[in-house]
């Protein structure tokens, strides 16, 4: 989401569109051009009605097309040319030849926020840089063909699944791992069941119709190879490049193939993808929980324990908003970070460019007062004019500057409540309390 930011007072600092930026600049009076300080009116800039971005009308707002030092220095323009049209041509001559742009300091705002959508209504959102993956891995094995609370346990799981994938952020890639589902729980087929794991949806953007053919087509056959099922996992997630990385484990067993699934999913959380782990028992004994627990525990996530397949249509959902609650904060985070460091950047640079310009101006008029002098020139007479209109100049610039700097935080303070605000709502429409 491109904002569209107008300071008060008419200083626009910035203006972005979701096509383009306006970048923001005009000559103020002096561009810098050579001119003979003996034939000061060569150069139109001499004269400040030869420019008419130097003279705003009367009251008009400060903005950032006006040359900064004119509004403040018209009425001592008017009276130094009554006073001494004289010294005020020599000034005019200086200006011309040595004056600086400050209105190129100025450098468009560009401010980029990452947009959060409601949980509910549209619960997909762009958040963190690093898109987020998440890889589901279902347990296929005979026992999942059971019963619990009058529904075949399988069924429950494909119907929970494709709730939740439907409502994780669109930015998500999501991918669906089958593991037991060939062979059958005879001995005969152990090892044709304990290497039947497969990544029946690869990791890529959901496709509902596609996924849910690959859900459903699945059926519950064989033995339990938790471990291996993993370490498939290792490597698919080693081929999804730099993404949040997490898995969702659905199982009602054992591990039954003589793996080690808590090494593994250890592994799996220490290894560069920072996979994390989280299990679902359902409808698990005391053993088979201990060892769900301690994967969850190795690999950095959490256990989460069910009994029918109301209660993992449940769990499912606060994963789904726990997914949507930790996308708020993040992108929350990512945008504060964005505005303060933008506008902290356009403010320091802003200083830095102004400071330096003035500075030229003073070493390059001071030079060539010096020199005027030491040559005896009759222009020498007018060089204290010259230099305390040069102040005058310098004294404007600065306010117009802080001008600026203020409208840039007073932005900040606005888009930093504007953030605080969405993430509240997010919170608040995923049940969170605000912080």
């Amino acid at each position: 989401m491109k904002l569209i930011l107008q300071p008060p007072s008419g200083l626009l600092l910035l203006l972005i569109s979701g096509l383009s930026s306006l970048m923001l600049a005009c000559s103020p009076q002096g561009t810098g051009a050579n001119v003979s300080l003996a034939n000061p009116s060569a150069n139109p800039s001499a004269n400040p009605s030869a420019n008419p971005a130097a003279t705003p009308s009367p009251g008009s707002p400060t903005s950032l097309t006006e040359n900064p030092a004119a509004k403040t220095t018209q009425p001592a323009e008017k009276a130094g040319k009554q006073a001494n049209s004289a010294a005020e041509a020599f000034y005019q001559s200086l200006l011309a030849q040595y004056g600086e742009d400050c209105l190129a300091c100025l450098e468009p705002l560009e401010i980029e926020l990452r947009q959060t959508q409601p949980t509910d209504a549209a619960p997909r959102a762009t958040t963190d840089d690093r898109p987020l993956s998440v890889l589901v891995a279902l347990d296929s094995s005979g026992s999942m063909a059971e019963q619990v609370s009058g529904q075949v346990k399988m069924d429950a799981a494909k119907r929970s699944i494709a709730q939740f994938v439907e409502g994780l952020p669109e930015s998500a890639q999501v991918g669906l791992l089958a593991y037991g589902h060939r062979g059958s729980s005879q001995e005969v087929d152990k090892a044709v069941s304990c290497q039947g794991i497969d990544l029946v949806y690869p990791i890529s953007p959901l496709n509902e119709t596609t996924f849910g053919n690959a859900v459903n087509a699945l059926q519950p056959t064989g033995f339990t190879p938790i471990a291996a099922a993993l370490e498939e996992a290792q490597q698919i997630f080693n081929q999804s490049g730099n993404t949040r990385n997490i898995l969702y484990l659905v199982s009602d067993g054992l591990e039954t193939c003589g793996g080690d699934p808590v090494t593994v999913a250890r592994s799996l959380h220490q290894s560069t993808a920072q996979v994390v782990v989280n299990v679902i028992g359902f409808d698990v004994d005391n053993e088979t929980q201990q060892q769900l627990q301690a994967i969850a525990r190795e690999g950095g996530g959490e256990y989460r324990s069910v009994r029918s397949g109301q209660e993992l249509d449940s769990t499912f959902e606060r994963l789904r908003r726990n997914v949507a609650i930790t996308n708020a904060q993040i992108t929350a985070g990512v945008n504060q970070t964005e505005v303060n460091l933008a506008t902290g950047t356009f403010i320091a640079d802003l200083n830095i460019c102004i400071a330096k310009k003035l500075t030229s101006e003073n070493l390059e008029f001071g030079k060539a007062v010096t020199r005027l002098r030491l040559d005896n020139s009759p222009d020498a007479v007018h060089a204290e004019y010259a230099m305390q209109r040069l102040r005058d100049r310098h004294a404007a610039i600065e306010a117009w500057r802080n001008n600026l700097v203020q409208a840039a935080e007073q932005q900040r303070q606005m888009m930093l409540g504007d953030i605080r605000q969405d993430l509240e709502q997010a919170l608040q429409e995923a049940g969170e309390p605000s912080p």
